[in-house]
């Protein structure tokens, strides 16, 4: 397949599929009269970068687990320990985003008489909550 009926097919721009090249996230494909062909094995490359950048895989990340798979490996082995951490990194995420829109809910329905009293309140509420002095 060429650049182009690959990247139709996957619904990706053709320059994100020359940058994952670029990156190391597929393997080069071969080339026929200096274009791309794209066989079985390219697409299925292009779809686990697909697939682990959709997830929140960095690209060193992607590129990791890409070569953790080439071996005659289970596939859950390889993903296990990169979706682990991915995951305890993602609900640290989570944890700051909720304390960031509580944050910004006590900044909507703030009622201080002045900004001073406003950020004292603020600050000591984001202070309690990040020494855990307070319930989240």
């Amino acid at each position: 397949m060429t650049i182009g009926e690959v990247s139709r097919l996957l619904g990706l721009p053709a320059s994100t599929i020359r940058y994952y090249e670029k990156q190391g996230l597929i393997r080069p494909p071969r080339r026929h009269r200096g274009r791309r062909e794209f066989d079985a094995r390219a697409l299925l490359d292009l779809r686990l970068a697909v697939l682990a950048r959709s997830v929140g895989f960095s690209v060193a990340e992607t590129r990791r687990l890409r070569r953790r798979l080439e071996g005659n490996r289970q596939p859950s082995t390889g993903w296990s320990r990169l979706a682990r951490e991915k995951r305890t990194l993602v609900r640290g995420q989570i944890r700051d985003l909720l304390a960031q829109d509580r944050a910004l809910g006590a900044l909507i329905d703030c009622r201080c008489a002045t900004l001073s009293d406003c950020v004292d309140a603020l600050d000591e509420g984001v202070s309690a909550r990040r020494w855990g002095e307070a319930g989240s």
